[in-house]
């Protein structure tokens, strides 16, 4: 399910605030022709950016609005144009904005439209790890609308996240602070805080101290900041990434090294893991090629965090691997991982399946799906 189904006119795409609705939520954008019910009942809420000047406008707006009238929607206007006002106030049923309006409005718009559906990801788990996760959704939307508006990151908030986030994973397990994060409907979210829990327990298990366990938390929630540069269409596209698509994903490193060098107070180790991530030991990753020594620790540490949550993440329409294929696949990887390290990780990734019989052979399964695999670890 998506979040935002947006209808334009036809042969024109969102304007004012509403372009930039792809970056605060996932939204599919299609023109008035396209329309179906079939579609509309798939989204979340529907938005609305059409000219209410055209009188076949009004009157689909009237019949969506009939046909689904305890969907949320936005409907935007230009506050300017007395006609569009009127005409969208009629409909009623909706909530209005200005073209013109800022992206902070826009974004309070849209959570207050999530806590209405009353979707709590969280419900069920215990105080501590609920409480930390809401904390950490939180941030990444607070996070989101900071970049988009040119603004200051809540560092404050974010290092409050990670210990958070540490406390939880210490009382709870890992596996409960996975089984929660999961269940966000957001992959962007979903991944960060998949991260972000396996880095604290992956740093407890080689009992590092407190304030080096909190900044790797902190990195996984960081890591790729860089995203939010990119719409999430294109993030949590179901099917296959187009070779451009691709493209543009590869560029979320160098994003986030220009949105954490731009903030003052950020620690260098979280801009290194903002930016490196993606390295290979043996000097195939991006977006630099750095090898070997030129690799932090900490980074190295990171990056298995990244691999193996993207592997083993459940995503609608997309394979994921159990922990012991996941597994598999980081030590087929070979020289690109460093191998003392995933050996330490490994009490980390397999907490919850020791002593659990496998028929099947993992490594086969993994070799069967290459290509997936490699995709999902290109641009996780």
């Amino acid at each position: 399910m998506i979040d935002a189904l947006v209808i334009v006119d036809d042969n024109s795409s969102p304007r004012g605030v509403a372009a930039a609705l792809p970056y605060i939520c996932s939204a599919l954008v299609i023109p008035i022709s396209a329309f179906s019910p079939e579609l509309a009942q798939d989204a979340r809420m529907l938005v609305f950016d059409l000219n209410l000047g055209v009188r076949d406008n009004v009157l689909f707006l009237r019949s969506v609005f009939s046909g689904l009238p305890d969907k949320p929607k936005i409907v935007f206007t230009s506050r300017s144009d007395r006609h569009e006002v009127v005409q969208a106030c009629a409909v009623g049923g909706a909530t209005i904005l200005g073209r013109a309006d800022s992206k902070n409005m826009l974004n309070l718009t849209v959570r207050q439209v999530f806590r209405n559906l009353g979707e709590d990801f969280t419900e069920g788990g215990s105080e501590s790890t609920a409480t930390a996760a809401r904390q950490a959704a939180n941030l990444y939307t607070d996070i989101t609308q900071a970049v988009l508006n040119e603004e200051p990151l809540p560092r404050t908030a974010a290092a409050n996240s990670a210990v958070s986030i540490v406390d939880a994973v210490r009382g709870d397990g890992i596996d409960s602070w996975l089984g929660l994060v999961q269940r966000h409907h957001s992959h962007t979210y979903c991944h960060s805080m998949m991260v972000s829990g396996y880095a604290a327990a992956f740093g407890d298990a080689l009992d590092l101290d407190d304030e080096t366990v909190r900044i790797l938390t902190l990195g996984g929630l960081l890591h790729d900041i860089g995203k939010v540069r990119i719409p999430l269409a294109i993030l949590d596209k179901p099917g296959k990434l187009d070779d451009a698509e691709m493209a543009l994903i590869r560029k979320h490193p160098e994003h986030g090294l220009e949105i954490l060098s731009a903030q003052k107070g950020i620690d260098a180790r979280i801009i290194e893991i903002t930016h490196n991530h993606h390295e290979m030991l043996d000097g195939s990753g991006y977006p630099r090629g750095l090898r070997d020594d030129e690799i932090s620790p900490l980074v190295r540490m990171l990056t298995i965090c990244d691999i193996f949550a993207a592997l083993t993440e459940e995503r609608p329409y997309k394979e994921h691997y159990s922990r012991r294929v996941a597994y598999s696949i980081l030590l087929d990887m070979g020289g690109k991982l460093d191998k003392a390290l995933l050996k330490l990780f490994r009490p980390v990734a397999f907490q919850s399946e020791f002593g659990e019989l496998k028929r099947s052979n993992p490594r086969s399964r993994a070799t069967s799906n290459a290509e997936q695999v490699a995709r999902l670890i290109s641009t996780s």
